[in-house]
């Protein structure tokens, strides 16, 4: 596969697991490591998630794991810039015109996903359809607009 990739929260966490899912993995090796982005907010996300854990032996691996990622991808970290809020503004107003909502976070990936032309790679094909950019499903190989 060819071009840029804007990884979900959820895609680096089968990355980070033991038991991550093979399908995901192996759609994974097909993306060379410099197509993928990463949005600031799954940064926090997977901050958030290691570090409600209490402290022990996982708590500290996944830290480490972390860290590394974030060492790894420093480069390809997509910031939530001006351009990007006011892509999130305008979703989200359409979303309150029609009656339905989104996650917060989901939808400032999606806003910065639409601000760099990229689409998103995620299992939470939900919380993106509607919202005029491709999601890639890599769980079921399902592509959505």
């Amino acid at each position: 596969m060819s071009g840029l990739y804007l990884l979900d929260t959820n895609v680096f966490g089968e990355i980070g697991r033991d038991d991550g899912d093979t399908v995901v993995l192996k759609w994974l090796e097909t993306i060379h490591r410099n197509d993928i982005r990463v949005s600031a907010f799954s940064w926090g996300e997977l901050s958030f998630g290691v570090n409600k854990l209490q402290d022990g032996r996982k708590r500290r691996a996944l830290t480490h794991w972390l860290d590394m990622m974030i060492d790894l991808y420093r480069d390809a970290t997509l910031p939530f810039d001006l351009n990007s809020s006011q892509i999130w503004g305008h979703l989200k107003a359409e979303l309150l015109l029609k009656g339905t909502t989104k996650p917060l976070v989901d939808l400032q990936i999606a806003a910065t996903a639409l601000r760099h032309g990229l689409p998103v790679v995620t299992r939470n094909t939900k919380h993106f359809k509607g919202l005029g950019l491709v999601v890639i499903n890599p769980w079921s190989d399902e592509d959505i607009a």
